[in-house]
C-alpha cells in the first residue's frame, strides 16, 4: 500500500467524461481531484495564439 503525502493531487487531462474513475476514486477516498476542464480553460488563449486566430 503507498502511503499518502500531504500534497498529494490527482488531475485527468481527459475532457469527458468529466469525472472519470480515477477521478471518482480519489474523490471517494476525500483526495484532491481536479478534471481536465481547468486546465484546458486556463490554455484556450494559447491555443488561439498558436494557431493565429
Amino acid at each position: 500500500m503507498r502511503m499518502r503525502l500531504p500534497n498529494d493531487r490527482y488531475a485527468e487531462i481527459i475532457m469527458s467524461p468529466a469525472e472519470t474513475a480515477l477521478l471518482r476514486a480519489a474523490r471517494e477516498r476525500g483526495l484532491p481531484a481536479h478534471p481536465g476542464e481547468r486546465m484546458i480553460a486556463h490554455q484556450i488563449a494559447a491555443y488561439l495564439g498558436f494557431l493565429g486566430l
